[in-house]
Formats: C-alpha cells, structure tokens, sequence
C-alpha cells in the first residue's frame, strides 16, 4: 500500500482541436513533398506517398481492458472546515486535511497517447462539460477513487471504474469518427504535392536547358 496527496486529475481530451492538429499534418505533408529531389521522386509516387502517409497519420488508440489494474492506496485530502485550531483556541474559516483509503487505477492503453489530449469536435457540438479526468503515465491512464468501508463499496467502485472507463472509451468513439477519412486525406494530399514537385523541378530544368550554358552536374 502506498501513500499520497489527493488531487483531482487532468481533464483529458480538452486541448487542442483534433482538426486543428490534422490540418498541421496536412501542411507538413505539403512542406515535405516539396523538399523531394529529383532523385527522391523517382520511385512510383503511390510508394512516396504512401512513406508521407505513415509519418503524418494520426491513429486513435484503445483501452486495453483485459489489463487494467487496480491497486489499494491512502491519500490526504485537503477540505474546507468551519472552524479550525488557532492560538487563541477555535477560530472561524480554515483548512484541514485527513487520510482517506483509496484504490488507484491504471487503465493500459494501446496506441499513441498524446491523442488522449486532443478534443474531439463532437465536444463542442455536444456541449459535453464534463470530460473524463485522468493522469497520462506512460502507456496508461491512471486515477484515483476514495472510498469508505461502507457495506456495497465494492460494487460503486466498480460502477465508477466503468463510467470513467465507458468516458474515455466516448470520446476515443469520437475521435474515430472525425478520423475517418484522414488516412486517405492524407494520402491523396501527398500524391498531388509530389506530382507538382516533379512538375515544378521539370519546368525549372526546362528553363535552365534553354539557357544556351554548359549545364552543371549536380555532386
């Protein structure tokens, strides 16, 4: 059993817009179709494109469900009092802090979790205030549950454990269905960015070809 401080964890999917992260992959594919050589642009530009894709493509992660842990802990937990000790005996207003049991939860997660932070549109179409909370460690997402030793705390446990679970799982639905059509977005922006790259590069031999000058090899 171990021993810490209670606080409420981050919100998660509250960041930055998911559209607004894929309209930045959308202008880097761009940028890095144009740096493409002549050489570069040899291979089948399907190929390149595809090499683009995998590099800028967003994959929405999952929970893996079969390995989520849970594990007994304490926490102190700070809380508003009345009244509180002072030196001239009880004074009015205050904080106090008592130890409270809790469970942690880790919850494993399959994928790449910096996507945990982004915010669905469906968020604000939705109007949803309450997004799932939750800390990023590592490969997991984990937080923190008080209970007391009430008779049926185990099933409200659990209940809470699927509800935050079920949250997360919402708004990871979300995210796919806004990231539909990005993989072949992406794909498609590549293919047309590489083929004027090399109708860029051939309009400029052209020009230099016309020159009527030795033209220099490239080292």
């Amino acid at each position: 059993m171990s021993f810490s401080r209670y606080e409420p964890e981050e919100l998660l999917f509250a960041r930055e817009r998911l559209s607004d992260v894929v309209n930045v992959l959308e202008q880097r594919v761009c940028l890095q179709a144009a740096k493409y050589s002549k050489d570069q642009l040899g291979a089948p530009t399907e190929e390149l494109a595809l090499e683009l894709a995998l590099k800028n493509t967003l994959t929405v992660p999952t929970i893996a469900e079969n390995e989520i842990e849970v594990f007994a802990t304490e926490v102190q937990v700070d809380f508003q009092s009345g009244y509180h000790v002072g030196d001239s005996g009880m004074v009015r207003g205050g904080s106090s802090r008592s130890t409270r049991p809790a469970v942690e939860v880790s919850l494993p997660i399959k994928g790449d979790t910096s996507l945990l932070l982004l915010r669905p549109s469906t968020y604000e179409s939705s109007y949803d205030s309450n997004p799932p909370r939750g800390k990023i460690t590592g490969s997991s997402i984990v937080f923190t549950l008080l209970h007391t030793e009430s008779e049926g705390e185990d099933n409200r446990l659990r209940r809470e454990i699927d509800q935050r679970r079920d949250g997360i799982k919402r708004y990871l639905d979300w995210q796919r269905i806004e990231l539909a059509g990005h993989p072949a977005s992406i794909i498609a922006i590549a293919i047309r960015e590489l083929e004027a790259r090399k109708v860029q590069l051939a309009s400029t031999e052209n020009v230099v070809s016309k020159l009527g000058y030795k033209i220099k090899k490239n080292d």
